[in-house]
């Protein structure tokens, strides 16, 4: 009866392939990057209605009166659940409608139960917009 012996000078190699820590890692970084995405998805899901918003201004709305125009812009931002401040959304009326501002800052940060992480110089994305009729 002959018994299996490793051969001489060879060292058993271990298994190529990913190890529990790197799978424990993965699922880690995946989650991160979910949790940032999840809080910044969001406000630019919002920059993208404001300038859909204020090239309707613009196009539509210019031969309303600026009082008219006003009352469609808070329909639709209380529509879309967007809560702007005055100096986030600027109407102007010009000779031939209307000049629109849109300033929207959007907060670049991964929260983590109570803690609030940021990169320092990367706290924030100011989308700016101006367009005029």
């Amino acid at each position: 009866m002959k018994t299996l012996s490793p051969p001489v000078g060879r060292r058993f190699q271990k298994q190529q392939g990913f190890s529990f820590f790197t799978l424990l890692l993965f699922i880690a970084l995946a989650g991160l990057l979910f949790s940032f995405l999840a809080s910044t998805a969001p406000k630019l899901y919002e920059c993208f209605l404001l300038r859909e918003l204020a090239d309707r201004v613009v196009k539509e709305f210019a031969p309303l009166p600026l009082e008219e125009v006003q009352r469609r812009v808070k329909i639709e931002l209380g529509r879309s659940r967007v809560i702007l401040t005055q100096e986030s959304f600027r109407m102007l009326p010009t000779t031939q409608g209307y000049r629109v501002a849109v300033r929207y800052e959007v907060p670049l940060e991964l929260r983590i139960g109570e803690h609030t992480f940021t990169v320092e110089g990367y706290e924030k994305w100011v989308f700016l917009y101006e367009v005029e009729s």
